[in-house]
C-alpha cells in the first residue's frame, strides 16, 4: 500500500512538473521562454536590421570562412565595369597599427567607421572616417553618428593612407563628379539586382555609398580575440568587397567583409588568413571568424541602434 502511495505521489509530481514546464509558470533553475528569448535576441543590430534578411547565418556578427567566401565570390558575379570588365583590387589590407592610430583620435567609448566606396583607373578605392557614436537614446540603445558628408574621409591606396580630404573632395576624386566622367564609382560600376542577365548603372542617392561598422562593438573585439594568434607577425584588417541577397529590397548589394591577416616579416611576407569553420562561442564571436555587422547607407543611414542596452 505505501508502494502503492509512493508510485501515486511520484506520478502527481511529473504531472505537476510537466504543467509547470508548458505553462513557464515553474521555478526551475532553467530559463523562462523570456528569458530565452532575451539571449538569443540580444545580439546588438544595425538599425532594427543585422543580416536578418540574409540567407546567412541571421543575427551572427561574424562570419565563418564559408560565409566570408560565399559572400566575397557574389561580388563578381554582381558588379562590374560599364562595358563589362572586372573591377579591380576589391580586398584592402590596411595595418592594424594605422587604423588604430587614427582611432585614438576619436572620443568617447563607442565609436565606429565609415568604410567609403570610390573608384580610379578601374579599382575599387576604400576611403575611412572615424566617427564617434552618440547616445541619442539616452540608455546605450540608439546612437547617431555625424552627417558622411561633414566628416574627413582617409583614402587608402597602395598600402598607405593619404592625407586626409573632406566628404566633397573624396566625392568629387572617387565617387561621383558633377559632370559625366569615366572614372568614378558611380559613373563606371554596373550592377546585376537579381540572378537574371540584365546590369543596370549604380545609382546615386540610391545604392549605398559607405558601409558603418561599430569599432569598439565588432572591429576592436575582432582584433582582440584572434591575438593569441598574432605572436611577431605585423597585424592587418582585411577589408573585402563582398554582395549578399537582401529579400527587403530584393536586390543584391555592395557589402564588406572584414577579417584579420598576419603576415610574417611584416609586407610581403608569408600571410595566415585567421578565418576556419569553427563553432561560435558566444564570448568569442570573431575567433578565426569574419565579421560582417554593417550598415548600408543609403538605405540606412546617420543612426546605430541595437535592440538592447547591452554595449
Amino acid at each position: 500500500m505505501k508502494a502503492r502511495i509512493k508510485l501515486f505521489h511520484t506520478a502527481i509530481l511529473v504531472v505537476l512538473c510537466a504543467l509547470a514546464i508548458l505553462t513557464g509558470c515553474g521555478s526551475g533553475t532553467g530559463p523562462s521562454e523570456t528569458e530565452q528569448a532575451t539571449a538569443i535576441d540580444s545580439t546588438p543590430v544595425v538599425d532594427g536590421s543585422q543580416r536578418t534578411n540574409s540567407a546567412l547565418a541571421p543575427g551572427r556578427m561574424s562570419l565563418l570562412a564559408s560565409e566570408w567566401k560565399k559572400m566575397t565570390d557574389e561580388f563578381p558575379l554582381h558588379y562590374r565595369l560599364k562595358g563589362g570588365s572586372t573591377i579591380k583590387d576589391t580586398q584592402v589590407e590596411i595595418p592594424w597599427s594605422a587604423i588604430d592610430e587614427r582611432m585614438q583620435s576619436v572620443s568617447g567609448t563607442q565609436r565606429a567607421v565609415l568604410f567609403h566606396y570610390g573608384l580610379k583607373d578601374g579599382s575599387f578605392r576604400l576611403g575611412l572616417s572615424f566617427v564617434k557614436l552618440d547616445d541619442i537614446s539616452g540608455n546605450g540603445t540608439e546612437y547617431e553618428y555625424p552627417d558622411h558628408d561633414k566628416v574627413s574621409v582617409h583614402p587608402f591606396e597602395n598600402g598607405a593612407f593619404l592625407g586626409p580630404m573632406s566628404y566633397p573632395d573624396w566625392e568629387k576624386n572617387y565617387v561621383s563628379a558633377p559632370l559625366p566622367t569615366t572614372g568614378r564609382y558611380f559613373d563606371r560600376v554596373e550592377l546585376r539586382r537579381t540572378d537574371a542577365p540584365a546590369y543596370e548603372k549604380v545609382v546615386f542617392g540610391t545604392d549605398p555609398q559607405f558601409e558603418i561598422m561599430p569599432y569598439e562593438l565588432e572591429i576592436l573585439r575582432l582584433y582582440n580575440e584572434n591575438s593569441g594568434a598574432y605572436g611577431s607577425d605585423t597585424v592587418y584588417l582585411v577589408v573585402t568587397c563582398a554582395s549578399d541577397y537582401d529579400t527587403a529590397e530584393k536586390s543584391f548589394a555592395h557589402n564588406l567583409c572584414l577579417h584579420i591577416r598576419t603576415r610574417s616579416g611584416g609586407s610581403g611576407g608569408s600571410a595566415t588568413d585567421l578565418l576556419d569553420e569553427s563553432a561560435r562561442i558566444d564570448s568569442f564571436e570573431f575567433k578565426m571568424h569574419g565579421g560582417d555587422l554593417g550598415n548600408l547607407c543609403p538605405p540606412k543611414c546617420k543612426k546605430y541602434a541595437t535592440r538592447h542596452a547591452i554595449l
